[in-house]
């Protein structure tokens, strides 16, 4: 998810989890990859561009901000059986026989504890990567 000053994309009221979306429009669609810009129909003070590029061996997410602000932050939330570590720019994500690998350019990443909702009302601390950028960030996701 990509937040604006800690604050979600999404306008949610209280503890029901509801309100307005943003709206989504696809621009560029193929078999490796797809473009959509994601806008506030009630709000315009920011574009949101996002482009996924698949291959067999990475998942390319680029996101791009356009309007006036500069502070923006994208999380990955990961479940509590990952093993996730931060060395230096890149994240090593291990769960049993599987291995991600997790570089950004353009923002700054740093590693977090969060509280995962297993079920209702039962929390597990795990972990989530928080990635700050001004207008531009590029991730890759590679795989092993």
């Amino acid at each position: 998810t990509v937040s604006l000053n800690q604050q979600s994309q999404a306008e949610l009221w209280s503890a029901f989890r509801c309100g307005r979306r943003m709206e989504v429009f696809i621009i560029k669609e193929s078999d490796e990859s797809i473009e959509a810009q994601l806008t506030k129909h009630w709000d315009s003070a920011y574009i949101h561009t996002r482009k996924f590029i698949k291959n067999s061996d990475y998942l390319e997410i680029h996101d791009l901000m356009s309007g006036d602000f500069d502070n923006f932050n994208s999380a990955f939330h990961f479940h509590p059986e990952c093993k996730v570590i931060l060395n230096a720019d890149t994240i090593i994500v291990k769960r049993e026989h599987v291995e991600l690998k997790i570089e950004a350019a353009g923002g700054k990443i740093s590693l977090e504890d969060y509280n995962f909702a297993e079920d209702f009302n039962i929390l597990r601390t795990s972990s989530k990567i928080n990635i700050s950028f001004n207008k531009e960030l590029s991730v890759k996701i590679s795989w092993k």
